[in-house]
């Protein structure tokens, strides 16, 4: 396709799917969450995520501090082959898939999203939509369209596939920073709320079919 036909309407996150939230320790409690932290993520147990490095993160973590614990949203084929990684640990929780994504989501201090890019890669995630529109910090797999969304340093942190130690090294910083960690949360909302809007969607979509008709 020519690049001058090309035009990007990114998705628009609808905020009044965060209005009704349940109560954080409703959650806390139905997921037997004891600890002071939560590093969670929502994403498939598919072989084009990497699952992998983020229980090997979470392990090395887990023998360290006991401060956090690591909630995993979904399901799919590599379920029971991850959860046997874990090896049991209570601070590692699966909880399915579910229909309360945004009230779990609201638990988290850290959103993570982590891709297989031999294999795939990302869009827009609603993942990372859902993590940012609910202030928390990202941490992601550096590729596909997740730069659009996390701009590193600023609303998060990229990495590269399979690094499961630098992982862990960002978890650990942002959870002993919370200065950094609330500051990327929230400047995380701005940018949903400026670019990525049910409003700037319709904008664009509007802006598009204005240039296609032309004038009467």
């Amino acid at each position: 396709m020519p690049a001058e036909k090309g035009n990007v309407i990114h998705n628009g996150f609808d905020f009044r799917r965060l209005d009704n939230l349940k109560p954080r320790k409703s959650i806390a409690e139905e997921l037997n969450i004891e600890t002071q932290y939560v590093a969670g993520v929502v994403q498939g147990f598919k072989y084009h995520k990497d699952y992998d490095s983020l229980i090997e993160a979470a392990l090395d973590i887990l023998d360290r501090r006991y401060d956090v614990s690591f909630v995993c949203v979904g399901d799919g084929l590599e379920f029971d082959r991850i959860r046997k990684m874990a090896g049991g640990n209570r601070k590692i929780i699966f909880a399915g898939n579910r229909d309360d994504v945004e009230s779990i989501v609201n638990i988290f201090d850290i959103g993570i999203l982590l891709t297989n890019l031999d294999r795939h890669g990302e869009g827009i995630s609603n993942s990372i939509m859902e993590y940012m529109a609910l202030s928390k910090p990202v941490i992601a797999t550096a590729g596909g369209g997740t730069p659009e969304l996390v701009t590193d340093g600023i609303t998060g942190y990229l990495i590269p596939q399979r690094s499961p130690g630098l992982l862990a090294e960002k978890i650990d910083y942002l959870l002993d920073h919370e200065d950094v960690r609330v500051c990327m949360g929230k400047r995380g909302e701005e940018k949903i709320r400026r670019e990525f809007s049910i409003d700037s969607m319709i904008k664009g979509h509007v802006s598009l079919y204005d240039s296609l008709v032309g004038d009467p």
